[in-house]
């Protein structure tokens, strides 16, 4: 029996759906941190550079490897990519949730007494995007495109 999952891109947000949760279906990798990211949004080509992707993962090789030994390693690292593919591991991507940790910390707040400021200063959300609009300009995207790189 085939069952649907659904992956959500941490680099630009888009979900995919994968028939048995097969990743190879629908071009998309995960990384030993947990983030998932499409195989064209990978830090560098991996499909040119199977080795380096192996040894970035620590895994020793023989040196008598052929590129399908390679293309099978990477088949089994598809959800468990090193560090060095990701672009949120990279930090040129911050996600939204782990930049409201940081501030919540930074602030010696908690995430909850940040809602409540939130909504003690604005009735509507018109009124949070007009005060947007004033202090910071016309919003134009996805809040992930703006706080990075």
């Amino acid at each position: 029996m085939s069952s649907e999952v659904i992956y959500i891109c941490d680099v630009c947000g888009e979900a995919e759906a994968a028939w048995d949760g097969l990743m190879y279906d629908v071009d998309m990798y995960c990384c030993s941190n947990g983030h998932y990211f499409h195989e064209n949004e990978a830090m560098y080509d991996v499909s040119n550079d199977p080795a380096q992707v192996v040894i970035d993962a620590g895994i020793e090789l023989a040196g008598d490897e052929d590129d399908s030994d390679l293309a099978e390693i990477l088949i089994d690292l598809r959800c468990e990519m090193p560090p060095s593919t990701c672009q949120v591991c990279q930090m040129e991507i911050i996600r939204t949730d782990d930049l409201l940790m940081f501030a919540t910390i930074e602030m010696n707040t908690t995430a909850q007494n940040l809602v409540a400021r939130f909504k003690n200063r604005f009735e509507t959300f018109e009124d949070f995007k007009q005060w947007r609009e004033t202090n910071f300009g016309k919003y134009t995207g996805h809040p992930i495109s703006e706080v990075s790189n």
